[in-house]
């Protein structure tokens, strides 16, 4: 056998799988032979696919209260990924997230500002062209590519921290100008899992205005905002609407939702 099967056959043989032999069998066993040779080989694969990427197995779900509260899902190669601690805010621009999210960093909260709004700045100051009035594909890819470092830069935190938009809302921004949903999106959206329960600003008309990054008018705020919530829910978020409060008792009431302190 070649390299590669060779030690295949070591290590079957360090943990006590059989090894068929040419020559060894009995008369009566000839015929499947073959079989139990490659269901040893197909024990091994599994056995170095689970000590390498984990067993297939879906862990258990966190208990209330318990550090971290991720739930790991290996599926061969691919391994999906939720972290009950993140909460993503979503809406329409102008809805108030951005200023409720400062309540909460101010509170003592892990926070994450908008990608979208990050990317609009650096194009700015490089000179590019991937923003929502010019190149709306690229400024899609660079919000994804966004969207899925920022995730997994937080992946592994065990507490609550809160999110200016996630990966679903730029799938929503996709279905928004009518961009197909492309691949590596669709492949971050199905991995990269937020808590189940994501807080919805809806579009508030006496806090709307526009800026040098906002240039949507009133009615394509409150279009984006009802899209966002069909698409989360379509892909198993549950939508929890904001009521409109005093910013500091908007805060307070989401945290009264997840019921967890900084």
């Amino acid at each position: 056998p070649d390299g590669t099967v060779r030690k295949d056959l070591l290590l079957l043989r360090s943990v006590d799988l059989p090894v068929p032999r040419r020559g060894q069998h009995r008369h009566d066993d000839r015929d499947h032979a073959g079989d139990r040779h490659t269901s040893a080989f197909l024990q091994l694969r599994r056995l170095v696919a689970d000590r390498v990427h984990g067993p297939a197995v879906r862990s258990r779900p966190p208990r209330r209260g318990e550090a971290g509260a991720v739930d790991m899902i290996h599926e061969h190669r691919n391994t999906r990924m939720r972290n009950r601690n993140l909460y993503v805010l979503t809406g329409g621009p102008g809805g108030g997230k951005s200023t409720v999210l400062d309540i909460l960093d101010g509170m003592g909260y892990h926070t994450v500002r908008e990608a979208g709004r990050k990317i609009i700045r650096s194009q700015a100051e490089t000179g590019g062209n991937a923003v929502p009035w010019a190149d709306t594909a690229r400024y899609a890819r660079l919000m994804s590519l966004q969207s899925r470092n920022d995730f997994e830069k937080h992946a592994d935190l065990g507490e609550p921290c809160f999110f200016d938009r996630g990966i679903v809302d730029v799938w929503g921004y996709c279905r928004l100008i009518g961009l197909p949903v492309f691949r590596e999106l669709k492949n971050a959206a199905e991995k990269c899992l937020y808590n189940e329960r994501v807080f919805l600003f809806p579009f508030w008309e006496e806090i709307y205005v526009n800026d040098s990054e906002r240039k949507q008018s009133p009615d394509e705020a409150r279009e984006t905002c009802r899209i966002l919530k069909d698409t989360y829910e379509r892909l198993g978020y549950r939508t929890i609407t904001v009521p409109f409060l005093p910013l500091g008792e908007r805060a307070r009431w989401m945290i009264d939702r997840i019921g967890k302190t900084p």
